[in-house]
């Protein structure tokens, strides 16, 4: 079995959640960081990430409505998540060697990961199918790509790639909860529709139960644990 590192995060702040992502892009290759990671992760308060090339202007929200909510940038593309019902992940490896070169199959190569995890809570997932353009919409989960998995054609996981040479970060936000408790726990009056889209849906709705982030992260551990022949060495953090 390939060895990879395994770190499992408590809830934490959107920056600091976002510059451990980063920091492990940057550290990979270096002494002690020489094994792919798999990181998962939750939010402690909800929050928003914006894509590489998005700004705030685009969120159409009042600047003191920005005040009551964090906002910050991811180092990969795609549209802005409502982070805080969701259980996120990152991925950081070395294409051609730990996962395929080309982009879709590393994209699918991964995913499956997160197909066998979810399988495991009794669920079936496919592809998205939208092909993105310069119109792509403001909220990722407005818009299923081929690199985004769907159950009954909506978007229930959508994921995002940057590359540094020939290392990758995936990473990407598996939906537990409805966006739309999320949204209404800000107090925030014109939270934009785009974050509580009619095309997404999330874990607890389709299996019509409560689910604790606590089974997800161990099924999805083991969906990753089958889908890369993956033996994982769980690393010990402190709470954030």
């Amino acid at each position: 079995m390939k060895q990879w590192r395994l770190i499992i995060d408590p809830p934490g702040e959107a920056e600091w959640n976002m510059a451990v992502d980063e920091t492990l892009l940057g550290d990979f290759g270096h002494e002690g960081h020489e094994l792919p990671v798999l990181r998962l992760y939750s939010w402690k308060k909800p929050a928003i990430s914006l894509g590489h090339f998005q700004d705030t202007g685009m969120l159409g929200m009042a600047a003191d409505e920005l005040a009551d909510i964090s906002i910050v940038k991811r180092c990969t593309g795609g549209g802005a998540v409502l982070h805080g019902g969701d259980l996120s992940y990152s991925i950081v490896s070395r294409a051609g060697i730990d996962v395929p070169y080309e982009l879709l199959s590393s994209y699918a190569y991964l995913c499956q990961g997160i197909i066998f995890g979810l399988k495991r809570l009794g669920l079936t997932v496919g592809y998205g199918h939208n092909i993105p353009n310069e119109h792509r919409p403001v909220s990722c989960f407005q818009q299923s790509t081929p690199t985004d998995l769907t159950w009954q054609g909506q978007k229930l996981i959508g994921s995002a790639q940057c590359r540094q040479g020939d290392v990758i970060l995936q990473h990407g936000s598996i939906q537990i909860k409805e966006a739309a408790i999320i949204a209404g726990s800000l107090n925030i009056k014109d939270l934009p529709d785009t974050f509580i889209p009619g095309n997404a849906t999330c874990l607890e709705k389709v299996l019509g139960r409560e689910l604790p982030f606590e089974e997800v992260t161990a099924a999805i551990v083991e969906g990753f644990r089958e889908a890369l022949k993956a033996d994982f060495k769980l690393l010990e953090r402190k709470p954030v």
